[in-house]
């Protein structure tokens, strides 16, 4: 993985390359909009936290009809997903909310790692019925 910095620039080409992900695996727009949002926040709060100096790693995957895109962020102990501060983070939590999975977060050896999930798009019920449809059609002949 190639290390990123806290920088403005490199925080959106991280947003930038998790929405690009996202869309190209036909994930949720709505999702997708709200994961961007949020991984730009987090990452804007670590960098208040930590500087520009500070760097991060991230991944964006596939698994089992899911997305992820998983964030390292070395530094101190500091869980910004689950903290309240305040009006900032009824906002963040607003955004995580309508995802209906709140990030993951954990600290080991010294690094942050936070990890959002996202599904990708569900087939229309219509599509769905209609394949039940036709499969039953063939079992009867």
């Amino acid at each position: 993985m190639k290390d990123y910095t806290l920088t403005n620039r490199d925080i959106d080409v991280a947003c930038h390359e998790v929405e690009t992900f996202c869309e190209r695996a036909n994930g949720e727009k709505r999702d997708i909009l709200r994961t961007r949002l949020a991984v730009e926040e987090i990452l804007l709060k670590y960098q208040e936290t930590i500087g520009t100096k500070g760097t991060f790693q991230f991944q964006c995957r596939k698994r089992i009809n899911r997305l992820y895109a998983s964030f390292s962020i070395p530094g101190e102990r500091n869980d910004v997903v689950h903290t309240d501060g305040g009006e900032e983070s009824t906002i963040m939590k607003g955004i995580l909310s309508g995802m209906g999975e709140i990030p993951t977060w954990q600290f080991k050896n010294g690094v942050n790692y936070l990890t959002f999930t996202l599904k990708k798009k569900k087939l229309s019920p219509a599509v769905s019925l209609l394949a039940a449809v036709i499969l039953a059609f063939f079992a009867v002949w």
